[in-house]
């Protein structure tokens, strides 16, 4: 194996790209985030995500997989997968929404119009995409 390291290198030290790296799967899981915004809402969080997972495979230096999947403790879960090209930049990204409870943006909401949302939750009950 070191020998084909060895070889590979100079191989693309010979093409000009003296330096690849390749993970085949980088995972994170178990992961917790709040946002805050006092000036909508002083008193504490707004959004709680919980058990983040995010997965990257086949990561190099030209356009890795990922995926990420969160909880939103207020209701709902997101799931978003794509591929990131850092030569661009450009980032394929599909995102899937279900069951997103909208109390938690009640404050924003609230700004501009009076709703209860509060027994409502965003379900497209489709994938959206952004290129």
């Amino acid at each position: 194996m070191p020998r084909q390291v060895a070889e590979a290198a100079a191989e693309a030290a010979a093409k000009g790209r003296p330096f690849q790296f390749l993970f085949k799967t980088v995972s994170l899981s178990g992961l917790k985030t709040a946002y805050s915004d006092f000036a909508v809402q002083p008193g504490g969080q707004i959004v709680n995500l919980e058990d983040i997972t995010v997965a990257l495979s086949d990561v190099n230096a030209t356009a890795p997989m990922t995926q990420r999947e969160s909880k939103v403790r207020e209701g709902g879960q997101i799931k978003a997968g794509g591929t990131v090209d850092p030569s661009g930049p450009t980032v394929e990204s599909e995102v899937q929404v279900t069951e997103l409870g909208l109390t938690a943006f009640q404050p924003f909401v609230s700004q501009v119009a009076t709703i209860d949302s509060s027994p409502a939750a965003f379900n497209p009950g489709e994938t959206a995409s952004r290129n």
